[in-house]
């Protein structure tokens, strides 16, 4: 009776680390640059890929040559890509305190947060009204974009 038991309970702990969330099936490693009318956009810029179906997201900052790589955390840990699918992606511009940037006046203000430059249409910052979607394979994929 007490191997039976100690047998339930082993499958029933192999089911269940099935459905603990940690399968999520292939990876697709997501990096590429980001242009704005030809130019790398800002850095500290951040792009959002989602699979909206899934709850899926990671993230990145672009670097100063525009370069980004996709980063995606789960359970604290980070992954080595998403899961392969398609996603939507939305751009948003850098925040921040650009303290090089501000007068001595907004110093003393006590202005908290320099208004960022929009590079490109607004429509970028919403991946409803984006229009970036990418399918995202195994193995490593590039994903340049280029911003009008």
């Amino acid at each position: 009776m007490k191997f039976l038991a100690s047998l339930m309970i082993a499958v029933m702990m192999s089911v269940l680390s099935g459905c603990g969330g940690t399968d999520f099936g292939p990876l697709g490693q997501i990096e590429g640059t980001v242009t704005a009318k030809g130019k790398p956009i800002s850095p500290n810029s951040q792009l959002v890929f989602m699979q909206m179906d899934k709850g899926f997201a990671g993230y990145a900052y672009t670097e100063d040559n525009g370069h980004y790589t996709i980063e995606w955390i789960r359970d604290s840990k980070k992954m080595g890509g998403l899961p392969v699918g398609t996603y939507k992606v939305m751009i948003q511009p850098p925040v921040g305190v650009d303290t090089e940037s501000m007068t001595a006046d907004e110093m003393l203000a006590g202005v908290k947060e320099k208004k960022a430059v929009l590079e490109f249409d607004k429509k970028y910052q919403n991946t409803t009204t984006s229009g970036l979607e990418f399918t995202i394979q195994e193995g490593p994929n590039t994903v340049n974009i280029e911003l009008p």
